[in-house]
């Protein structure tokens, strides 16, 4: 080891010193920026799909991500150098010291336990110490310049190797061929999002009517299947599994047209019109549906894609625990605008056709009352670090109580959209179809949707209406059922072959046995923390156990008696008061 031999005090140059000096900064942002933020764009490919993303979005955020952090961080040295040529060599140290600073932290951060106070006073002794080095060290320096290879390789394995080469390179998919419907009709799909079974239900496994009067009529109308579980715990998979009759791909795939060209939009692009309102996947191709009213163009759609890796990459970075954060501007929008937009888009036609629609309610952030009043609280859910309720029993039940407030306000949307398909007269013949992706857990020092033994019947159980072609009257059918049915139970009504492979069955046809509920919960992502439950050795699914669907329909989402709408705000040791005169 040598002591680096001071430069000569310059204002700037000579150019290979500049060079090298650029070629530092441009290494260790790339490990303490570039690296982990790729990382999770990868792992985020939602946000692809809720954002429109082209080839060149993600070109251009990628070099950003690249180039911008380095490039600021030379600016500020070379102004210093103009300002205090001496001081140039010392800034640069202290330069340097931040980024490595700062990518200790983030590895302290994920390998251990520590407090985020420890956290940052750990990040600011190592970047003074890597700054030291950088000082004093040549070796340190050329050993910088040598992994400057490394960032562009980042960007070249986020754009060309991982889930975002889908939507760099991914073609337009194409209707299926040959498809013909034998008894066409028109199919309305409603699927809610982030709503479990038993936040309907009223302890004698029938919908609580005095909270949910809409879904309690759906039931009367009709064929509910009550035992239908979901196969995946979060949107990007969940709803694709609804749209193609397939349980969830290996891997991280983008939700979108490209990686799932086998769709309903597919299936029937060529024989229905479509009218489609997706939320947070772009499963249907732009030559069957047009834009979304809420997609972005051109320099706003980089804008927000940027504002989304700057977000996740300053809460991978933040010494402070990560948060349970549902509230971007994407949530929001694709809840009540969303049902605004397809309630308008919804036309008498005495033709079949499709009307699809996922609506992000009762998801968090919970913010709606069942007025449909914006209470307009957005933060993001306490209580819930990791994605997983802290022991104490009422961050998790207060959050479910907001919930449940929730799922009325889906409730009131619910009725807005049968009301108007009975308006325009598409009610009665109509195949209207009324489900959601997942559900929600809200047990104290358990996951939100990770499953566990305890927990599992929470998040797997949800909602499934059927309301068939000129059906009189309701019924509950309890046959095992899961979401991958939806598609071929659709596809039997019309009498459309589906011409590809399927895991899911007509709910239509004989009743099967039941079976170990599939559930994707692959080990390390985002919504599988480290306790959650993993597959067994050389399975891909978790398969739990169905006969927790009697333990779904004895649940009682709230406690009976009372003024109705004060229900849901009697919790605590002294709930019993609310409602009751002061006198």
């Amino acid at each position: 080891m040598t002591a680096t031999i001071p430069d000569a005090p310059s204002r700037f140059g000579p150019r290979p010193r500049e060079v090298g000096a650029a070629l530092e900064l441009f290494a260790l942002c790339g490990i303490a920026f570039a690296q982990p933020t790729f990382d999770l764009l990868g792992k985020n490919t939602g946000i692809f799909a809720t954002r429109g993303s082209v080839a060149i979005d993600l070109i251009v955020v990628a070099m950003a991500i690249l180039i911008v952090p380095p490039l600021a961080l030379y600016a500020v040295e070379v102004l210093v150098g103009l300002v205090a040529p001496r001081a140039r060599r010392y800034a640069h140290a202290l330069l340097c010291g931040l980024p490595f600073g700062i990518f200790v932290e983030e590895i302290l951060k994920r390998t251990t336990d520590l407090a985020p106070q420890r956290l940052v006073h750990l990040g600011i002794l190592s970047g003074m110490l890597g700054a030291l080095a950088f000082f004093r060290l040549d070796w340190m320096r050329a050993w910088l310049r040598v992994l400057a290879v490394a960032p562009p390789l980042f960007a070249a394995l986020f754009l060309f190797a991982s889930p975002a080469s889908s939507v760099v390179f991914g073609g337009g998919a194409e209707s299926a061929s040959d498809v013909v419907a034998k008894n066409p009709k028109r199919v309305v799909l409603v699927t809610l999002d982030e709503l479990p079974l038993q936040s309907l239900l009223d302890g004698s496994g029938q919908v609580d009517a005095e909270l949910f009067p809409n879904f309690a009529q759906l039931a009367t109308d009709a064929t509910w299947y009550r035992n239908d579980t979901t196969v995946a715990p979060y949107t990007e998979r969940a709803v694709p599994a609804i749209l193609t009759g397939q349980l969830p791909p290996t891997g991280i795939v983008v939700p979108s047209s490209a990686d799932y060209p086998q769709n309903l939009f597919t299936l029937l692009g060529g024989v229905l019109p479509l009218n489609v309102h997706e939320g947070v996947t772009s499963l249907c191709p732009k030559s069957f549906c047009a834009a979304k009213a809420t997609d972005a163009t051109g320099v706003r759609r980089i804008k927000l894609l940027g504002d989304d890796a700057v977000t996740l990459w300053r809460d991978f970075a933040s010494p402070k625990p990560s948060t349970v954060d549902f509230s971007e501007e994407s949530v929001v929008q694709y809840g009540l605008p969303q049902m605004r937009q397809f309630l308008a888009s919804l036309r008498p036609g005495n033709k079949p056709q499709l009307d699809f629609v996922h609506i992000e309610l009762p998801h968090q952030p919970w913010h709606l009352l069942p007025t449909l009043q914006d209470t307009q609280h957005l933060a993001p859910q306490q209580g819930a670090s990791k994605l997983t309720w802290q022991i104490d029993e009422y961050p998790a039940e207060g959050a479910r109580r907001q919930h449940l407030l929730q799922v009325q306000a889906a409730d009131t949307v619910l009725g807005r959209i049968v009301t108007r398909l009975k308006k325009i007269g598409a009610w009665k013949d109509s195949l209207v179809v009324v489900t959601a992706d997942h559900g929600v857990s809200f047990r104290p020092g358990e996951g939100i949707r990770s499953v566990t033994k305890n927990n599992y019947e929470d998040i797997l159980w949800t909602p499934l209406f059927f309301k068939y072609p000129n059906q009189k009257a309701g019924v509950v059918d309890d046959r095992p059922a899961q979401s991958i049915d939806v598609l071929p139970t659709i596809a039997d009504v019309i009498g459309v072959k589906i011409p590809w492979k399927i895991d899911g069955t007509s709910l239509r046809g004989p009743v099967r046995p039941d079976f170990p509920r599939v559930f994707d919960q692959t080990k390390g992502n985002s919504f599988s923390p480290p306790d959650a439950l993993g597959p067994k050795k050389g399975d891909r699914y978790l398969k739990l156990d169905p006969a927790g669907f009697q333990n779904v329909i004895k649940r009682r989402v709230l406690p009976s008696g009372g003024v109705p709408g004060l229900r849901v705000y009697r919790i605590g040791p002294y709930g019993d008061l609310v409602g009751k005169p002061v006198a």
